[in-house]
């Protein structure tokens, strides 16, 4: 299936992703407000801290093996990648759940201010292997090329996590968002599992039984980046966001959050993409003009999509926010430029990271995570305080622009992409 028609199925799925997305923001904008906002990325960012346990960390991996196996055409399956990927979710739910159970209280009250909230982590504990599993059976349609099967079952996630949110928020407030945004990963699962159950590989022999240390080695590898990546985004956040509440205020802090939250939801298409085509198409590809290739055709497809949506953003900006949440966060209208701007410059830079990751080169893709995340950080903190609130997302778009710059020196000019090198790897 080649890019434009697996970015048209793919995009079904994103644009019902999201309209829920949108969806909950609506929901959660009038039931607990910006300061609300604030606490809530709080406890998102703390998600996808824990997440770092999760199958999150190995999914590429799971991909790359079951795409490779698939491009073999000999029928075989990655059957001990898929055991390695069960084994470790059972043992990283376990070890969430006596860690909730222990230390609920104390990580409710650093993260979110209260021990009251102490529930709603053990909530997330008990559906963590749920999420898992949805992970490990998502990523194996990504591997097998299945788009459309794996297309419904994101858009019924989307549907599902749009539900609960909103119904929780809706009957409970602030808790009950918190607990919808814990469990709505593992109720959706059973979606996922229902599309699965009838075709031939989906058997239990193939995920329950031994393993070989190659196996766990080969997605170690991956383990290791995505665990930097996910503590490096989480963190970032967490930090830029107290940041903001302190020296500026709780309300500030929910427009900055806001914003982000916005980005990220249309930003989906294009990690989408880049995760249903482009991750099992870098696994397979042996030459350096096949990359080549691949690289710019989706910097001509996707590119001006992600310029034009800017600027569309970007005119009707107050129209959008109103729509999206509500009169109280007009004040974000302010710092939108900066942001569309910089989510321009990462939807390009996506396309050769992505290289690092399907070609598992873990040493680049740390030193690169870890130096632009401190890089944000960092410029962030300095053009907000020099500047003020106004240039809140400078930092975000010039970190961007070097992280583009970089990344293409670093894969055409320092990595040096010779034939042997890609076959090697």
């Amino acid at each position: 299936m080649n890019l434009l028609k697996t970015s048209l199925i793919s995009s079904i799925g994103v644009l019902l992703k999201l309209f829920a997305v949108l969806g909950v923001n609506k929901v959660l904008a009038v039931y607990i407000g910006p300061a609300g906002f604030a606490l809530l990325g709080q406890y998102q960012s703390l998600l996808q801290l824990l997440s770092m346990l999760s199958t999150n960390t190995i999914n590429s991996g799971i991909v790359k093996h079951t795409a490779e196996s698939e491009a073999e055409d000999d029928g075989s399956l990655p059957v001990e990648i898929w055991r390695v990927a069960i084994a470790y979710s059972l043992l990283a739910s376990l070890l969430l759940f006596l860690l909730m159970f222990s230390f609920g209280s104390a990580i409710a009250s650093l993260f979110l201010g209260s021990a009251e909230y102490s529930s709603v982590l053990i909530y997330f504990s008990i559906s963590f292997f749920f999420m898992c599993a949805n992970n490990i059976f998502l990523a194996i349609f990504n591997g097998k090329g299945l788009i459309v099967r794996l297309t419904l079952a994101n858009s019924i996630g989307s549907l599902i996590s749009f539900i609960t949110v909103a119904l929780l928020a809706e009957a409970y407030g602030l808790w009950g968002a918190l607990v919808g945004f814990s469990i709505y990963q593992g109720i959706w699962f059973s979606a996922t599992f229902f599309l699965a159950r009838r075709l031939e590989w989906c058997r239990a022999k193939n995920f329950i039984g031994g393993f070989g240390s190659a196996a766990v080695k080969s997605l170690s590898a991956y383990f290791f980046m995505s665990l930097v990546t996910a503590c490096c985004i989480p963190i970032s956040h967490l930090l830029i966001r107290s940041y903001i509440s302190t020296e500026y205020s709780l309300e500030q802090a929910g427009y900055w959050d806001a914003l982000l939250r916005f980005s990220n939801s249309y930003l989906s298409l294009g990690t989408t993409v880049l995760a249903v085509y482009y991750l099992p198409k870098l696994a397979r590809i042996k030459s350096k003009s096949d990359l080549l290739s691949e690289i710019l055709s989706g910097y001509k497809l996707v590119l001006p999509i992600g310029v034009m949506a800017a600027v569309i953003i970007y005119q009707y900006r107050e129209l959008v926010v109103t729509t999206v949440y509500t009169d109280a966060f007009l004040p974000m209208a302010n710092i939108v430029l900066l942001q569309l701007g910089g989510d321009v410059l990462k939807i390009g830079s996506w396309f050769l990271s992505y290289y690092l990751v399907a070609k598992a080169k873990t040493r680049q893709f740390v030193f690169s995570e870890v130096g632009f995340t401190i890089s944000y950080v960092v410029l962030t903190v300095l053009f907000t305080e020099y500047l003020g609130y106004e240039f809140v997302v400078l930092g975000y778009f010039v970190n961007f622009l070097i992280y583009w710059i970089f990344m293409a020196f670093l894969i055409f000019r320092s990595n040096g992409l010779a034939d042997q090198d890609l076959a090697e790897s």
